[in-house]
């Protein structure tokens, strides 16, 4: 593995990794360690047709790096590059890059506009740099993919003191739009000229429009947090709501933030969870699961109708993400709503996952794509590395 590179992907409790060949999308390895900041955290790897689950103490994203090294060498498995996605590079970066400690510090001023992806993340660049200081890391951006929004879609109605500081919409889940639009060249190189709408649904969840092959609205602002209810974040929100809960509720800011991050979306609705497939689940007997499936469903189709209006049409509607590949009731309660712009699917297809959910005449096709973000983190790196 001379020239391999290792993926990094951070969330809030997990670090996702794989191993891969430059300029070679298939993965030779993955695996995650979850559940960091609990007693026990769970490493899975995936490699040789063999998976592994085994328990490790490790209570920071930097524990579980040096768990996932250590793992890596007892196996043999070495690699070149690492190569990070990093939600946010605010104002000044978006396109990928060789990442540097000044690079870092820089990046890690706007930590408090992705503030459960960034810190994290930042943390396992810094770590990977401990354990191995000549290592080259690569930044790759989930932003980047919406350089392209016009200022109608990406400008917000604040004074130019706040604009001029880089205040507005930026939009993320790039990576899997990236992935989702050279998925559809592919498959057929006119898809390219196509009005596309992506429906990226998993815990973190947002509406993308693509009109040419570029975004050109999205519904995920500043932060993450914009656009659609997600798991346990609130998507849009009166900003009222939140003069409310300081004003009236005198809540302090981290409290707020708590609410608004990690309280509310199909977890405050619901009372409970934060997972779809449970709520599915529970729908059945549970009145506020059922509710928060609803809100969730009428919100999605409501955002895909307003990015229908904005390309004045739509040719190919994808749903990729968590439950927008696995969960079927999802996906045809949300196309309910949108027969008006000629969005049909075949309930059998749709049952069984099917690649096309669309009948093979219908003037819009729509399609389930597997998110595939490691792809698009290979090619960036592989790129830049040649150009470093």
């Amino acid at each position: 593995m001379t020239n391999s590179l290792l993926t990094v992907n951070t969330g809030s409790s997990s670090v996702k990794f794989s191993i891969a060949e430059a300029d070679k999308p298939e993965l030779l390895l993955r695996g995650q360690v979850k559940d960091i900041g609990r007693e026990d955290c769970q490493l899975e790897v995936s490699y040789n047709g063999e998976d592994t689950n085994t328990s490790h103490p490790c209570s920071t994203h930097k524990e579980a790096v040096t768990v996932i090294l250590t793992w890596l060498s007892d196996h043999q498995v070495s690699f070149t590059a690492a190569v990070h996605r990093l939600v946010h590079g605010g104002p000044h970066y978006s396109a990928p890059l060789v990442l540097s400690p000044e690079l870092l510090n820089e990046i890690r001023r706007f930590s408090s506009w992705a503030p459960d992806h960034l810190p994290p993340a930042l943390a396992a660049v810094e770590q990977l740099w401990e354990l191995n200081p000549q290592l080259e890391q690569i930044a790759c951006f989930d932003t980047f993919f919406h350089q392209s929004l016009p200022p109608e879609a990406s400008s917000y109605s604040l004074p130019a003191s706040f604009r001029n500081k880089g205040i507005r919409k930026y939009g993320f889940h790039g990576l899997s739009c990236a992935y989702i639009v050279s998925a559809l060249v592919q498959e057929n190189p006119a898809f390219m000229q196509k009005k596309i709408i992506i429906a990226h649904l998993g815990n973190g969840a947002s509406i993308t429009a693509v009109k040419d092959g570029q975004s050109v609205d999205t519904t995920m602002g500043l932060t993450p947090n914009g656009g659609l209810v997600m798991g346990s974040r609130t998507g849009d929100l009166d900003p009222g709501v939140v003069l409310y809960l300081l004003r009236e509720e005198k809540l302090d800011i981290p409290a707020t933030d708590d609410i608004i991050h990690h309280q509310s979306g199909l977890k405050g609705l619901s009372g409970g969870s934060s997972n779809i497939q449970e709520l599915l689940e529970k729908a059945s007997s549970d009145p506020a699961a059922r509710q928060a499936i609803d809100i969730f469903c009428y919100q999605a189709a409501k955002h895909i109708g307003a990015m229908i209006a904005v390309m004045n049409g739509l040719d190919i509607l994808v749903f990729t993400g968590g439950a927008g590949e696995k969960a079927p009731f999802i996906r045809q309660k949300i196309c309910a709503h949108l027969g008006f712009a000629g969005v049909h699917i075949d309930l059998n297809r749709n049952q069984v996952n099917h690649p096309l959910l669309s009948h093979d005449n219908d003037t819009v096709a729509v399609k389930v794509i597997a998110a595939n973000e490691e792809a698009v983190m290979i090619r960036q790196a592989t790129e830049v590395l040649h150009r470093h």
